[in-house]
Parts: C-alpha cells; sequence; structure tokens
C-alpha cells in the first residue's frame, strides 16, 4: 500500500502537464479539421458557380437568331457547310451560340515569281486551268483573307470551333472568290477558379519532456499556420516554446521563416 501511494504522489505532479498537453493537442486538432473544411466548402462553391457559368445554354431565340445570321453563310460557302457538318458529326448534340467573322487589311500581292510554264505543285484536276489569256491574279493585285466560323456548344458545355479562310481578290466589280479551305484549330478552354485552395500549413503541437540534476520538467512546442510575407515572398510563423516543473517555469518564443 505503501508503494502505490509513493507511486500516486509521484505521478500527481505529471498530471497537469499531461493534461494540459492533451488539451492543446484536442484544440489543435479541432482547429486544423474546422479550417480545412471551410476551405474545402469555399472551394466546392467556387468550382460550381465556374460550372455554371460554363454551362449557360443560350435560349430557343437566341439560337434561332444565330441559325437564321448563319443559313445564307453556309449556303453561300461549301467549304464552312463542309467544316460545320464535321464538327457537329464529331460532337453530337452541339448548335452554333456564335457566329464568327473577320477579314485583313487587303494587300498587294507580290513575292517569288516562277515560268509561265511551270505545273502547280501539287496539281489539282478538278480545278480546271484558265483559259488563255485569262489569269486569277497578277503582281500587284490586291487581295485579302476572310474567316467564316461558328462555335458550336452542346447542353453539358462542350465546346468547338468550326472555321474557314478565303482568299479574295479585289475587283471593281466586287470580290473574286478564288480559294477556300477549312482552317484547323482547336479550342483549349482554361477556367480558372478563382478559391482559395485548402490550407497547406495548419497549427502544429508537440510535447518535451526530459530530466536535468534530479529535477524533471515538461512542456510542448506550438507552431502557428505559415502565412505569406507580401513583397518579399516565402513565409513564416509563430513558435513558442513552454517548459514547467518544480524549479519553475520558462516561456520563449519567436519567428520561423521558410
Amino acid at each position: 500500500m505503501g508503494k502505490l501511494l509513493a507511486v500516486v504522489e509521484a505521478l500527481r505532479a505529471w498530471i497537469a502537464p499531461i493534461a494540459c498537453l492533451v488539451a492543446c493537442a484536442l484544440l489543435v486538432h479541432q482547429c486544423n479539421s474546422r479550417g480545412d473544411v471551410e476551405a474545402a466548402l469555399r472551394k466546392e462553391r467556387a468550382e460550381a458557380a465556374a460550372r455554371a457559368a460554363q454551362q449557360i445554354v443560350p435560349d430557343d431565340a437566341s439560337l434561332a437568331q444565330i441559325a437564321k445570321k448563319l443559313a445564307p453563310l453556309l449556303a453561300e460557302h461549301p467549304a464552312f457547310k463542309k467544316a460545320v457538318a464535321d464538327a457537329v458529326k464529331a460532337l453530337p448534340g452541339a448548335k452554333p451560340v456564335a457566329v464568327i467573322q473577320g477579314a485583313t487589311a487587303a494587300v498587294s500581292a507580290g513575292g517569288p515569281t516562277r515560268p509561265e510554264t511551270a505545273a502547280c505543285t501539287p496539281v489539282t484536276p478538278q480545278v480546271p486551268s484558265a483559259p488563255p489569256g485569262e489569269i486569277l491574279l497578277r503582281r500587284g493585285d490586291q487581295l485579302h483573307l476572310r474567316l467564316l466560323g461558328t462555335e458550336l456548344r452542346t447542353k453539358d458545355g462542350a465546346r468547338d470551333l468550326a472555321l474557314t479562310v478565303g482568299a479574295y481578290r479585289v475587283d471593281p466589280s466586287g470580290d473574286a472568290l478564288l480559294a477556300e479551305a477549312p482552317l484547323v484549330a482547336s479550342l483549349t478552354d482554361v477556367a480558372v477558379v478563382a478559391a482559395e485552395r485548402a490550407a497547406t500549413s495548419h497549427w502544429a503541437f508537440g510535447g518535451l519532456g526530459g530530466v536535468l540534476s534530479g529535477n524533471w520538467a515538461a512542456g510542448g512546442i506550438l507552431e502557428t499556420p505559415t502565412v505569406r510575407i507580401p513583397l518579399v515572398g516565402g513565409g513564416a510563423a509563430l513558435a513558442v516554446v513552454g517548459i514547467a516543473g518544480p524549479a519553475g517555469y520558462v516561456l520563449v518564443g519567436g519567428p520561423l521563416f521558410r
């Protein structure tokens, strides 16, 4: 019985430090868990808002207006019509939501010449040669390029572009189409979510204990989350160390730079 009382008496001095350590550990865990949950909720809400913004589908009236504007372009430009059909085939269910038109300024034809008898490379049998005495383009003629396109979008937000480029000669009677072909292009849409990332730095806590010259001492280390230092870069945190024992106690602290 005497030995048991001696053990209890020896352990009594450790009860308060151990209780403080346990309480601090639970408090740090609670703070970290709450911070993670709040950060995850903010990120989820921001991502949901971004997805909703990307998946806005125009109403039927707007789609009809786009289709009406697109119809004459499809009728006048077979290459553009084929580009749109190929894009719809690659993206089933997509509908035109925008019409794209553009043109370069007129420029003078120029560049290296070749002999009149030289064959085209590659030869295109489907295009008949110009009759004798007629030419498609001569040095100094004015020409420009026109871009035709449409943006296609599905209900779930998938998007693609159908584009063609045509070369036109500027004539007094009007622009003459010389050639038109699909424009090979890709649409990469990156949604930047302006949300706070889940916290990568948390509260940290650890325990200390030791014996020196017959006296014992126990304590703990507490570190705050790292915060970014404006203009300088990097981060800083505050660390606090507390130790107590029969001989007294000591509390020190200071910043940690990363």
